[in-house]
Formats: C-alpha cells, sequence, structure tokens
C-alpha cells in the first residue's frame, strides 16, 4: 500500500512543467551576499530531483541545445521514478525551438506532450508576421489572433535567466505568455540573495517570486551562476500550496553542451 503522504507529489507531476513559467556539474561559487552575472546563456543540459517532504519520485530534465536546422531546441522533460514507474502519470515533456539564445526569445513552434494523459497535448505554430498562432490538439487546429511579441510559457524561463544574468538586482519583471490559447501576464519578484547549498556546490543565489494574483499556490525560484561559464540556471524551485510545499525540484548535476 501506497502511503497517502506519497499522493500529493504524484498529483503534482501533472503540474511539473506549469512550475518552471516557470526553471554545475563544476560549481562556482560567489562571494557571500553578492550576485553579479554577466555570462550569456549557453547550450546546457541539467537534471533535477523531484521531490516533496515524504519522498522522491522523479527526475526533470531542462535542455538547451543547437537543433539541426540552425537554432536551439529548449525542453523541459519529467520522467517518474521508484513506485510511480508503473504509470505513465508525470511523464511530460515541453519544448519550444528558437532561432537565436538573443532577447526577446521568440520561439517558432512550441509542443506540450503528456503521456498520462495524451488529451492535454498540443502543438502551437507561431505566425510572428501574421500577428496570430495556429493551435493543434489532437485532430483539429484552430487559429487565434496574439500579440506578435508574446512568448511561448517554457521560453518564459529564458525571460527570467537573461533578467537575472544582466541584472541581478531587478525588482520585478512582468511578461506576456501564452497558456493554451489564452495570453497571461507571468510576473517575478527579486527577492534578495540568499547562500543555498546543493549536491553540486554552494551558490549565492537570487531568490525570486512567481507572483499569482488570487490563488493558493505560490512558486519560488532559486537562480545562481554555474561553473566556468558561469551561466545562470535555477538550482531550486519550490511550490507551495495554502502554505504547505506541494513540489520541490533540487538540481543534481549539470553538462555545458557545445
Amino acid at each position: 500500500m501506497i502511503h497517502t503522504a506519497h499522493y500529493p507529489l504524484a498529483k503534482a507531476y501533472s503540474r511539473l512543467l506549469i512550475v518552471w513559467m516557470t526553471l554545475v556539474m563544476f560549481a562556482a561559487a560567489l562571494p557571500a551576499g553578492k550576485a553579479a552575472f554577466a555570462a550569456p546563456i549557453e547550450p546546457f543540459e541539467a537534471t533535477y530531483e523531484v521531490e516533496n517532504d515524504y519522498i522522491t519520485g522523479g527526475i526533470a530534465t531542462l535542455t538547451l541545445a543547437a537543433d539541426q536546422e540552425n537554432g536551439y531546441l529548449f525542453s523541459l522533460q519529467s520522467k517518474p521514478t521508484g513506485i510511480f514507474k508503473w504509470t505513465n502519470n508525470g511523464r511530460i515533456r515541453e519544448q519550444a525551438r528558437l532561432a537565436s539564445l538573443e532577447p526577446p526569445f521568440l520561439a517558432s513552434e512550441y509542443q506540450y506532450l503528456d503521456k498520462g494523459r495524451p488529451e492535454r497535448s498540443y502543438s502551437i505554430r507561431f505566425d510572428r508576421t501574421a500577428g496570430s498562432f495556429a493551435l493543434s490538439r489532437e485532430n483539429s487546429m484552430s487559429v487565434f489572433p496574439m500579440p506578435a511579441d508574446v512568448i511561448d510559457r517554457l521560453s518564459v524561463t529564458l525571460v527570467l535567466l537573461d533578467r537575472v544574468r544582466s541584472d541581478p538586482e531587478f525588482k520585478r519583471l512582468e511578461i506576456e505568455a501564452l497558456d493554451g490559447k489564452q495570453v497571461e501576464t507571468v510576473a517575478y519578484s527579486n527577492r534578495g540573495v540568499e547562500r543555498l547549498r546543493t549536491d553540486i556546490g554552494e551558490f549565492d543565489a537570487v531568490r525570486v517570486l512567481k507572483d499569482r494574483v488570487n490563488s493558493t499556490r505560490e512558486t519560488i525560484i532559486w537562480l545562481a551562476a554555474i561553473g566556468e561559464s558561469a551561466t545562470v540556471l535555477p538550482v531550486k524551485i519550490e511550490q507551495f500550496k495554502k502554505g504547505k510545499l506541494s513540489l520541490r525540484l533540487k538540481i543534481s548535476k549539470v553538462r555545458m553542451l557545445d
């Protein structure tokens, strides 16, 4: 029998990719109390353990890699482990295709694939010139208007990383993001620098709160400069519901890609 305390983690898997709006092998810690980042975003692969206060139930992999079309593929994939391996719940892949690693990170394509609940899977193709996007779900396709500079919900993570990289003392960041067919404002506020110990080293991380209006959920993201390249990455993410921890992601390893 599975202890009832395990169920919040299993249920939280379906929200794993939403948490990233919202996002090492050689740890390069900064002096205590300081956060001065300047290095550009570079291709990487970072792995995270997914847990709550009761059990570790999966891994998540965040990857930014060059593709065969002279662009980049940004992806987040979750995979259940242990007692959750018997179900497809939590097997989710989210990816965005970008032309470059320069702001404003406007993807040409976006895909959300949920193997456990395929009816929730969909893909988007952006037409930036026309100010519209084509949303494909199962056997249907519809076209909707949108602001020409809207960001897909995964690439919001790149916008946040770039802001922390260029201005670690920023106060507030608001981004227009597309979630399904709805354009919403994603807001982050800077809560200062916190010394954080992880499996890959100790860092002075910028602590960022994802603001949620009229919600019982709260998400906190810690971001730090990693390795010799000083690429800024999320090193820990925690999600709370009604003040109680429902999900935690902790970085366990990373490698820089060519």
